[in-house]
């Protein structure tokens, strides 16, 4: 029998983690999860956001998902949950969400707790190039311009500082 211990914070008693594992010689990963969440040190941020606003920031679906009802229960269950994530692209003054994933996540934990907050993982690409938690300087900057709010992903919104705790790395 697995055992899941969140590696990340627990909020709210679900099991947020970008941990994989192995197990009779099997290998695992949280539910939603994608390689470039294993490297959130070193290329991304970190924060906290509602639900509310992370539907605000990704772009709408048109069709009703499936998958919603199985992710609650392996909430539920314990079983380990990668965060969901937003791309993200600043050119010039303009910054803004361009891609994302997690929105079926993101509206399971809402069910769970309602509009608690959930960790986000942030991607950054600054004039179309990757942002390096290494570069101190660029990362000073970028982590100040998204306290004030950022473009959503349909490019008709404007989110005003939809983020608590952002920081660079977990």
């Amino acid at each position: 029998m697995i055992k899941f211990v969140s590696l990340l914070e627990n909020i709210n008693e679900i099991n947020w983690s970008t941990k994989t594992w192995r197990e009779d010689d099997k290998f695992y990963e949280p539910l939603g999860y994608v390689p470039m969440q294993g490297e959130v040190d070193y290329r991304g941020l970190t924060a906290k956001v509602t639900p509310r606003n992370f539907h605000r920031l990704a772009k709408m679906r048109s069709y009703k998902d499936s998958n919603l009802e199985f992710i609650i229960q392996k909430m539920k269950e314990g079983f380990p949950i990668a965060p969901p994530f937003l791309q993200i692209e600043i050119k010039g003054d303009k910054i803004s969400v361009y891609g994302h994933e997690g929105r079926t996540r993101t509206q399971a934990a809402k069910t769970i707790n309602g509009n608690e907050l959930i960790p986000v993982h942030l991607f950054v690409y600054v004039d179309g190039n990757k942002l390096v938690n290494r570069n101190k300087e660029m990362v000073d900057k970028v982590l100040f311009d998204l306290k004030f709010g950022l473009w959503s992903e349909n490019g008709y919104d404007f989110v005003d500082k939809p983020f608590v705790d952002l920081k660079a790395g977990t």
